[in-house]
């Protein structure tokens, strides 16, 4: 995690930054449990110098801590399912090849659910058959689910991916024109109620059914079942109706890339559910633009807790007190490779970072605008009174205007890329 701070304009006001980053260098591998203050309950941080001693940084600011991220004990539960569901129109070499992909990096315990979907039929296999299991779309209804469709590594290598063709032979005189129907898709993944958390997978190359906003919002609930599961679409259109509800989950949308052998790898990098809190003195309100925080008001420093961080864009009102030089905003973010801590030292007075500004005005203003969309309003005005010319430039929405689905991609990469916006 990585929290980015800014002057902006007027020096009481600082832009803040969240977004999924990796985790930085980590110095401290903290065995022991990090205390609360007393005073005012926040977390405490080690001081430079003798790490067993902490403090807090909120009621003692001017304390040299470390300046490295700090590893706390206790580990995270990531997925341990997958379900990799695909759009029988596509080419079977190219599935066949994401399944390696996915096989590669899945645990020898790690389990996942295979799904073709056609017009007509969806299809999945069954471990103790070691074959594809038909069902139409109105068999769905009655569809039970059984572990048996959660498969292992070793039956993914000898058995599933040699037998593909099973699949494609059965749906290669089926018509795939027909968009798909997301909802049914939805629905299936929903019966499987045994599995406490998931990461899917979605590659789709027919155009999705048309759905409404409050559709798309129900969709991305009933998949993500309490920030416990994510989907991603790898898709080539229909990118409004994918965005809406992968927002809601936290995935992403992205378009297929044939060539990169660490596609699927790098999709799961990006699928563990991720918490961040922070603590911040009661002197910095901060004002969410993107994201829902949890929000908790103590008697010395306010609390912030979200864990949809992709893509976030805030921004801090700092009321300078006592002529104060830095603000402490203590982070602990929950990621896969454990729980760690950082504490940023904001200097009011410190220069203006104009690209991470421009970056962060960009986010802004491109998130108001993509909501605009989900509602299914016109966006073009908004769009020419948010975003200038001059922001525009060397992003990827430089070209906007073009098609409209492919403006909605655009924008979508805008606000889910991980450091700066702008194309090299």
């Amino acid at each position: 995690m990585l929290t980015l701070l800014s002057k902006y304009d007027d020096p009481k006001d600082s832009f803040g930054l969240l977004q999924l980053k990796g985790v930085g260098e980590i110095k401290y591998d903290v065995s022991m449990s990090i205390p609360k203050c007393k005073i005012c309950g926040c977390q405490e941080f080690p001081i430079k110098g003798d790490e067993q001693l902490c403090k807090c940084p909120i009621c003692y600011p001017n304390e040299d801590y470390v300046d490295q991220i700090v590893k706390l004990s206790g580990e995270i539960n990531d997925a341990q399912h997958y379900f990799f569901i695909f759009d029988t129109s596509y080419k079977m070499s190219y599935i066949i090849k994401q399944l390696i992909q996915l096989s590669s990096i899945m645990g020898d315990e790690q389990t996942v659910t295979i799904i073709g979907i056609s017009n007509l039929t969806t299809i999945i296999y069954k471990s103790d058959l070691g074959v594809a299991t038909l069902f139409t779309f109105k068999d769905m209804s009655e569809f039970k689910t059984s572990k048996l469709y959660a498969v292992n590594k070793k039956t993914l290598i000898d058995t599933i991916i040699p037998g593909m063709p099973t699949i494609f032979n059965i749906t290669r005189n089926q018509e795939t024109g027909q968009a798909i129907n997301l909802t049914h898709v939805v629905d299936l993944l929903t019966k499987f109620t045994f599995i406490p958390c998931y990461i899917a997978l979605f590659y789709i190359r027919r155009e999705s059914a048309i759905i409404t906003s409050d559709e798309a919002l129900d969709l991305g609930s009933n998949i993500s079942q309490g920030d416990k599961n994510i989907i991603h679409f790898i898709a080539e259109k229909g990118f409004k109706r994918l965005t809406a509800i992968a927002r809601v989950s936290g995935g992403i949308v992205v378009k297929p890339v044939r060539k990169d052998k660490t596609f699927v790898r790098n999709l799961i990098n990006v699928s563990s559910r991720s918490l961040v809190k922070l603590f911040v003195p009661k002197s910095v309100k901060l004002v969410v633009s993107t994201n829902e925080f949890a929000f908790k008001q103590k008697s010395q420093y306010s609390k912030y807790v979200t864990s949809q961080i992709r893509g976030l864009a805030c921004l801090f009102k700092v009321q300078q007190i006592n002529e104060k030089s830095s603000i402490n905003i203590v982070e602990i973010s929950e990621t896969a490779v454990g729980k760690c801590m950082v504490l940023h030292r904001h200097k009011i007075d410190a220069p203006e970072n104009q690209q991470l500004q421009r970056e962060m005005k960009m986010k802004l203003a491109v998130y108001k605008v993509l909501k605009t969309a989900w509602q299914g309003d016109n966006i073009l005005k908004l769009m020419q009174s948010l975003i200038t010319d001059d922001m525009k430039k060397g992003t990827a929405i430089d070209n906007y205007g073009v098609n409209p689905d492919e403006d909605i991609y655009s924008l979508y990469q805008v606000l889910t890329k991980v450091g700066y916006v702008y194309n090299s």
